[in-house]
């Protein structure tokens, strides 16, 4: 009898570990997923002086061209190759893999007057892993986002100062079964500055937090607070080319709502952007990722590579 109590509470024990292993893999998977939705921030971005070339064919268009001076509208696509060491930012086991995404958007922005301006967008986006295990972790998102925009120039228009805030709805699915799996409504408020030093070179210092609030019909979720410091340099080697080298790096806290968890996470990074046509941009990004948790098990380290092709037509 005594051995058969022995060996009920060992199993007991043992399941146990293993329910939360189980649940400790599939919370990093997700938080994984919610680490790949600011790669729609890059698909969002644009170039410099593409806004004042849309302006400036509007004139001498009478009341469209007061319109234009207010609205503007961009619509865009963009393919994402990415190569990683440890695709689900797990500390034990690493898996490598690729991924693709596919990214196809709309955004109506509305340019009050030279300081404040309301965006508006919509981006639908496709991600596949490589390896066949992980093909059924594929999934797709639908994101909405509104941001409002302070912008300011001091010292003769060298320095630039941005003052965004914004607010975004998520929501994801699984691509093999069409499941809902996730919604996110993320808050964001961020601090943006640029000085321009000289025409090849300008240093550029930001502070974003923001305050994720998740939600699954499957898995439990914890909501966020995130503090992002950033800093980095864009050289422009070549004078008359958009080339743009930015070294960079972050410095992120993600403090974990209703689990006592805490990541700090350092992620220095090299971007090679390249505009070669008026509606066309190629960009390539290196990065290396360390982030230390309070949970165990959830520490990862990533290395990562990845190149975007972006076409982007401003009205």
């Amino acid at each position: 009898m005594r051995t058969q109590v022995i060996i009920l509470l060992s199993l007991t024990i043992l399941a146990n570990g293993l329910d939360a292993a189980t649940r400790s893999h599939r919370s990093n998977i997700i938080q994984s997923r919610l680490r790949l939705l600011p790669r729609l921030n890059f698909h969002r971005s644009g170039l410099a002086g593409d806004q004042e070339d849309v302006q400036s064919m509007a004139a001498g268009m009478g009341w469209y061209e007061k319109l234009s001076q207010i609205l503007s509208m961009q619509l865009r696509t963009s393919s994402m190759l990415s190569v990683t060491n440890n695709v689900f930012n797990t500390q034990e086991a690493p898996q490598s893999d690729t991924q693709y995404a596919q990214f196809a958007g709309i955004s109506i922005d509305a340019d009050f007057n030279d300081h404040w301006t309301l965006s508006n967008s919509f981006d639908q986006s496709w991600f596949y892993y490589g390896r066949a295990d992980n093909a059924v972790e594929d999934f797709t998102s639908s994101t909405f986002q509104q941001m409002l925009s302070y912008n300011r120039t001091f010292f003769d228009k060298k320095l630039d100062m941005n003052l965004p805030l914004s607010w975004e709805f998520s929501r994801l699915f699984n691509r093999a079964t069409g499941a809902r799996t996730l919604d996110s409504y993320t808050y964001r408020a961020a601090a943006e500055f640029s000085w321009l030093c000289r025409p090849w070179l300008t240093p550029a210092w930001s502070y974003e937090y923001f305050y994720q609030d998740n939600g699954s019909p499957t898995d439990f979720v914890p909501d966020k607070h995130k503090h992002n410091f950033n800093l980095g340099v864009t050289f422009t080697p070549l004078k008359g080319q958009k080339l743009y080298l930015t070294p960079s790096v972050q410095y992120s806290i993600e403090q974990f709502i209703h689990v006592v968890r805490t990541d700090t996470i350092w992620t220095p990074t090299m971007t090679v952007t390249w505009q070669p046509l008026k509606h066309l941009a190629l960009d390539m990004i290196g990065s290396y990722t360390k982030s230390a948790s309070t949970q165990d098990d959830s520490s990862y380290r990533v290395c990562s590579g990845t190149v975007y092709a972006r076409l982007f037509f401003d009205w």
